[in-house]
């Protein structure tokens, strides 16, 4: 099978870090290319690959340049990772004949409009996603059939994990919290400051505080937050970590606080890596955490419940130690690159033989 991966993105996060894991795992068994935007992405890719500009999703260039890489290398399935992605993924298929199954790794409707019809009920032979609660909304949209559809589970790269685990950061804090993602509003760093910051207040704890891994829009404003709470000296915002395994290794507690999620990367090695976690039930985050067993679910915005939570790991070494080894457990049955890169090959072969 020869399998094209598309990636447009102008910098490395989950996303990228999804598509390199299932690229090396594929190239394995089968024949795998990369068409990439910047050279931040492109670099980290083994696999053989072509640098494109992905200006829009009609692009004509870039299209042009995919019919070429299809038609040279006899590419059966294409792989586009990002939205601005699909569209020219779906008309190169269309043209060259070929498949293309897009990922979508957040949860997101899509309403039922002529656009959409084309775009995801024409031009997509099918679609991969992280979790079953994303599942369920795409069948809401009354055009995508559910044999279109599959969740494949992320996968981790343990043994480089494993690595981290035995060279973990020295921590700033007694008692580290780490958090990571994009400085945007949906990852509800603001609301997690807020619950860190009643925490604080509430048990005037002297040994706590937290690293947000990340870079983005929401920068300014949480450091704003921080210093208005009183909390700037136990906020640390050291930007965007191409390795941030190193980071989670030394953190007593992982915190996922956002709006809305699929199911994060960097939750699994979190989970995998550090203490206990805490996670808002956003996307499939309730599909791999048990409240009270292998970590805490609390609702978004809920600052009360967030600080009740904190103060329960916090202050009670026996759960957290619980909660930890559960989490450890957790992450290593179930999130291994071998299993994501079997579904993904069952995929694929499930889509060629239904629409052949």
């Amino acid at each position: 099978m020869n399998i094209l991966f598309l990636c447009s993105s102008r910098s490395w996060g989950g996303n990228e870090k999804w598509t390199q894991m299932a690229a090396h795992e594929l190239s394995r068994k089968h024949n795998v290319y990369l068409a990439y935007r910047k050279k931040i992405v492109g670099e980290r890719f083994t696999v053989s690959k072509q640098q494109l500009p992905f200006l829009t999703p009609f692009d004509l260039f870039t299209l042009y340049k995919l019919v070429k890489i299809i038609r040279q290398e006899k590419i059966d399935i294409l792989i586009p990772t990002k939205r601005k992605d699909y569209m020219l993924a779906g008309l190169a298929a269309y043209i060259t004949h070929s498949k293309s199954i897009l990922r979508l790794g957040a949860k997101r409707a899509i309403p039922n409009t002529p656009y959409h019809c084309l775009l995801y009920g024409r031009l997509t032979s099918g679609i991969i996603v992280n979790a079953d609660s994303t599942h369920s909304l795409l069948l809401k949209s009354g055009f995508i059939a559910p044999l279109r559809i599959r969740t494949i589970y992320n996968g981790l790269d343990l043994p480089a994990l494993d690595r981290a685990k035995k060279a973990p950061l020295a921590k700033p804090f007694g008692f580290t919290i780490v958090a990571a993602g994009r400085l945007n509003a949906n990852k509800g760093f603001d609301f997690l400051l807020r619950g860190l910051a009643k925490f604080i207040t509430e048990t005037n704890n002297q040994d706590v505080g937290i690293i947000i891994l990340g870079e983005g829009p929401e920068r300014s404003s949480l450091t704003m937050l921080s210093k208005s709470l009183g909390i700037e000296n136990r906020v640390v915002l050291p930007g965007f970590i191409q390795e941030p395994a190193n980071y989670l290794a030394s953190a007593d507690l992982y915190i996922q606080s956002s709006k809305n999620e699929g199911l994060s990367n960097a939750l699994l090695e979190g989970m995998y890596l550090s203490g206990a976690v805490i996670a808002t039930r956003a996307g499939g985050t309730e599909e791999v955490i048990e409240d009270g067993k292998n970590g805490l679910l609390i609702d978004y915005n809920d600052i009360d419940a967030l600080a009740a939570s904190i103060k329960d790991i916090a202050t009670d070494n026996n759960k957290k130690q619980k909660l930890t080894e559960a989490a450890h457990r957790t992450a290593q049955a179930r999130f291994s690159i071998k299993a994501m890169g079997e579904g993904l090959e069952h995929f694929f072969k499930d889509i060629q033989a239904l629409q052949d």
